[in-house]
């Protein structure tokens, strides 16, 4: 099914239409027979190697694979860069230089046993190779080993896959569309397949072994958080919420979900990622909860002398991979518990909101467990009140929420809004890095940011920011972008949209300096926020529209 794989990838590229590209992908599920292959498939068109739960991780950027292209074809930096140029990512200056250079490469030894791949499975071995290895230099010799025993197609595909540069414009939610259509199942089916598993790839077998109605919810398989629309007008949200308005405070912290059974706790942010080693305190106390299993809703907030603290404090926390329990005491951090969605054995998520915080604090109101401040109003004057002391308070704004409210993983409604007082900063995601100048010479810390266009199918670029940022952040984030280079510039990098921050601005004008038709004026970095939000949940580029509409209506 290998190549079945890299001449769909082939068709996607030259595919604009969502319809056309579901058909396609549709039309090839039906042509595969092996299970273990469909996961594969599936997984890969999302560029996924690994499930969001799984502890399995490649841990290999593209300076890596740069190493190993120079190192196989003993290439000096100035000839690499002459490639890297005029190429749109890292594959396409492997397929440059590889068509140049193919007859001086020899032979691979580590290789030499073993046969051209055919399948997926074959692919997903040499990933598994690849995430066994801890020693960077034993990384860089493993792709050049690629280099030598692979024909340029597989390659390239393996390189497009390990890169996430696939360029074909598929998002999950297309290949959930597919996997409906290929084995005619319903679309919500498929859905809820999808919030119960995390895995793509698996839905994908049971909806071909027709099984997708036994996926029941399992623990330690992370799932979406509900996520909230923002509105910034009292009487827009009066009228939509109508009476027995719920407003809690909004905390400014790391959005969590976590998860119980017996003695084992995991921790996952709201994009996915395990990162329960980072936060051992937390998991020390929820071990010591009696309840057995159960799946919590909240924010991670850094915590002291039983005082929220700054979020920069918790920052500090984020990534850190050693000295781990000294950050903890230096810093230590508290869950704070706004919903249940998981309760002994069963899912919740469809009990009206009210009954759900009912059924959370009778179980943990003995445990020491912290929950949200809550209050439910029914006049502006008692929301204005209430948001009024939760400023005093130091907390963000506010969370409101109608009181019946289902959980609905993953969705952005009317049901759940924050409420913020001054005009909301931007989320962001950095698409080209330069070279500061004066004492910030020595980092990319110069950052051309975009948000997507209207249909969240391209990135458009609306301003660069060079402030903000401590000279930690800025060392952090030039390992990160050099990383996550996949084109060179005349001062830096063209890089993957991974990097997400968090921008405050002072204005935002008309302007065909960028191509989504906008500047933003004197940006400034508050935070990064990729631990935090996904790239699916950056702003939008009508979300800019009606800032630069509500700014010039101020003004006149």
């Amino acid at each position: 099914m290998l190549n079945l794989f890299i001449e769909t990838v082939k068709k996607l590229e030259i595919t604009s239409s969502t319809k056309e590209k579901t058909e396609t992908i549709a039309n090839a599920l039906k042509q595969i027979n092996i299970d273990e292959e469909l996961l594969l498939f599936s997984r890969y068109l999302c560029g996924i190697i690994y499930p969001a739960y799984s502890p399995k991780k490649i841990n290999l950027g593209t300076k890596l694979i740069v190493q190993a292209i120079i190192k196989a074809y003993k290439l000096d930096k100035e000839t690499f860069q002459e490639f890297f140029k005029g190429s749109e990512d890292i594959s396409e200056c492997i397929s440059k230089i590889y068509t140049q250079y193919k007859s001086s490469v020899r032979k691979s030894i580590i290789f030499s046993d073993r046969s051209i791949p055919e399948s997926l499975k074959d692919i997903q071995i040499l990933f598994d190779d690849i995430s066994n290895i801890s020693s960077n230099i034993k990384k860089v010799n493993y792709i050049i080993d690629l280099i030598f025993c692979l024909p340029l197609d597989i390659l390239l595909t393996v390189i497009k896959i390990l890169t996430n540069t696939l360029r074909v414009g598929i998002k999950e939610a297309i290949v959930e569309k597919a996997i409906s259509v290929a084995f005619n199942k319903n679309i919500q089916i498929i859905r809820k397949a999808m919030f119960y598993t995390g895995d793509i790839g698996e839905v994908a077998v049971h909806a071909k072994n027709n099984k997708i109605e036994s996926i029941k919810f399992k623990l330690f398989h992370p799932i979406k958080v509900m996520l909230a629309s923002s509105e910034e007008n009292i009487d827009e949200i009066f009228e939509r919420m109508e009476k027995d308005i719920w407003c809690e405070y909004k905390y400014d912290g790391i959005r969590a979900h976590i998860h119980k059974e017996d003695d084992r706790v995991e921790i996952y942010t709201r994009d996915l990622k395990n990162i329960t080693d980072q936060f051992p305190e937390i998991v020390f106390f929820l071990k010591k909860i009696e309840q057995s299993d159960f799946l919590l809703d909240g924010e991670i907030v850094p915590f002291q002398n039983n005082k929220i603290m700054q979020f920069s404090l918790l920052q500090k926390r984020l990534g850190r991979k050693e000295k781990i329990d000294i950050a903890a005491r230096e810093n230590p951090c508290t869950f704070i518990a706004y919903d249940i969605i998981y309760d002994d054995g069963k899912l919740v998520t469809d009990l009206p909101l009210h009954k759900r915080r009912a059924l959370l604090e009778n179980k943990f109101s003995s445990s020491g467990l912290l929950f949200s401040k809550y209050k439910i109003v029914n006049t502006k004057e008692e929301f204005i009140d209430f948001f009024k002391k939760s400023k005093e308070e130091g907390r963000e704004g506010l969370m409101i929420k109608k009181i019946d409210s289902i959980y609905e993983s993953g969705k952005r409604g009317i049901n759940w809004i924050k409420y913020k007082e001054t005009l909301d900063p931007l989320d962001v995601v950095i698409v080209k890095a330069e070279q500061g100048e004066g004492k910030n010479a020595k980092y990319l810390s110069q950052y051309t940011f975009a948000v997507w266009d209207e249909k969240k199918q391209n990135l458009l670029e609306i301003g660069k920011v060079y402030s903000g940022a401590t000279e930690e952040l800025l060392e952090e984030l030039t390992k990160k972008l050099q990383e996550y280079a996949v084109k060179e510039l005349e001062n830096g990098y063209e890089v993957k949209p991974i990097i997400i921050l968090e921008v405050a601005f002072e204005n935002i004008q008309i302007s065909n300096r960028y191509n989504g038709g906008y500047a933003v004026r004197f940006p400034r970095i508050i935070r990064e926020r990729t631990g935090d939000k996904s790239l699916d949940e950056i702003n939008t580029i009508e979300d800019v529209k009606k800032l630069y509409l509500k700014l010039q209506k101020e003004a006149n």
